[in-house]
């Protein structure tokens, strides 16, 4: 459908008028047909009256355009992410990440340690779960940085945490 202008000749005079038409194929051939009439384009330009078609038609057509694509619409996936993202600025406002990063730059241990207890306290706080539970858990919350995280990670993470318990807890 499109809108398209028809001057008509009458008692010497030009009259134009605006029509909403659509193209249509009859017979083998390209046809235009109109579908109706909004009227005299001068008597419509001095009035709001366009204004308002446009509005109505495009509140009509967004509606419609969202209801569509809603229906379209599939949740292949969800997992959490805001609290992953809190968790961690509290870790980093308590000075926790720099404790862990001297530690670690001085231990030779060779896990990401930092993201794993990270993970580790996050799932403390949300469901606390065994190690095990915790690398099932993982996959339930959105964390990229966490994605390479192995179970055994995790073992060797809390090995590094019982050989700096003293320096943790002091500060």
């Amino acid at each position: 459908m499109y809108l398209r202008k028809r001057t008509v000749h009458s008692y010497g005079r030009d009259y134009t008028y605006l029509e909403l038409a659509r193209t249509v194929r009859k017979n083998g051939k390209v046809l235009q047909e109109r579908l109706c009439s909004l009227g005299r384009l001068e008597e419509l330009q001095g009035s709001d009256v366009i204004d308002r078609l446009i509005a109505g038609l495009a509140r009509v057509a967004k509606d419609e355009w969202v209801r569509a694509r809603a229906l379209k619409l599939e949740a292949n996936w969800s997992k959490e992410y805001g609290i992953v993202i809190l968790v961690e600025r509290m870790w980093q406002k308590l000075g926790l990440e720099e404790i862990v990063d001297g530690l670690y730059r001085r231990s030779p241990i060779e896990v990401p340690v930092k993201e794993a207890l990270l993970c580790m306290v996050t799932n403390r706080l949300l469901d606390p779960r065994s190690k095990l539970s915790t690398y099932r858990w993982l996959n339930t919350v959105y964390a990229p940085k966490w994605e390479k995280l192995e179970l055994s990670h995790l073992y060797r993470t809390v090995d590094f945490l019982c050989d700096n318990i003293k320096e943790i807890e002091e500060p």
